[in-house]
């Protein structure tokens, strides 16, 4: 499954935004943009966004085994 918070990718959807995402085993609280469980890959920040700043935050994809849960 592919979940992404982008509106301009082709996983987007709403339920994104309160998914949970787990990179081998760890959640990726905050951090997680785009998820894709066949690739093993998760966009994410390299730190949280601030609440209220709008400034423009590093990316990294991260690898390894993802899963993604749906509530």
């Amino acid at each position: 499954m592919r979940i992404s918070a982008n509106e301009q990718d082709l996983g987007y959807c709403a339920e994104a935004f309160t998914a949970k995402v787990y990179l081998d085993g760890i959640e990726l609280i905050g951090r997680c943009i785009t998820a894709d469980e066949e690739k093993g890959e998760a966009l994410c920040y390299k730190q949280p966004p601030i609440e209220g700043k709008k400034e423009t935050f590093e990316t990294e994809i991260l690898k390894g085994a993802v899963k993604v849960v749906i509530e």
